[in-house]
């Protein structure tokens, strides 16, 4: 948690692309074609 908090003064910034579980081959299809920067998420 200290380190999220002192990473916008440290210039790092997240990106994070949101699939439902339900979606989660479609993420990695999207991950394998590079369709995003960052993290997929898959939320239950």
């Amino acid at each position: 948690m200290e380190f999220l908090a002192l990473a916008p003064r440290a210039g790092i910034r997240t990106t994070t692309t949101v699939y439902a579980l339900e979606r989660a081959s479609e993420a990695l299809t999207d991950l394998r074609a590079g369709r995003f920067r960052g993290a997929a998420v898959l939320v239950p």
